[in-house]
């Protein structure tokens, strides 16, 4: 993937102009190269403890196919969402309102793309949508028959 989206990048940081669908490729190409990585990395971390006798909890879960932000974030990083969960539970004072823990785990987990520029505009537009998506669900009306 990165034999596609690398050489488009470049060009574009050295000033030059890419035709319209180059952006589209080389963001979908990137889009995948992350994906793919992290997928193989949490495969074979789980493979080779498996190895040595240690079962590993299972640390991704196809996050494409979540049809929200909040499945997709509990797809994508399932043991490092799980324990800043149980640890803001313990901090109940710092984040009493289940959007802030919402809002601080997000910003938390985030804070792994880095403190660039780019890794800051990530972690903050992963913390709107994240807690978009929670408030609209939770003034959303619920099909009558079901519960939460």
């Amino acid at each position: 993937m990165a034999l596609y989206a690398t050489p488009i990048f470049d060009a574009a940081a050295g000033g030059s102009v890419p035709a319209l669908s180059m952006p589209w490729i080389a963001t979908l190409a990137y889009t995948f190269q992350l994906y793919f990585d992290f997928s193989g990395y949490s495969d074979m971390a789980t493979r080779a403890g498996g190895m040595f006798g240690i079962k590993l909890p299972q640390n991704f879960n196809s996050p494409y196919k979540a049809v929200n932000i909040t499945e997709f974030w509990r797809r994508w990083h399932i043991t490092l969402s799980r324990f800043y969960a149980t640890s803001l539970h313990s901090l109940g004072g710092i984040a009493r309102s289940r959007a802030r823990r919402s809002s601080l785990m997000v910003r938390c987990c985030s804070a792994g793309c880095g403190t660039a520029p780019d890794g800051i505009l990530l972690s903050g537009v992963a913390c709107t949508d994240f807690s978009g998506h929670s408030s609209r669900m939770a003034s959303a009306p619920f099909p009558q028959g079901f519960s939460r």
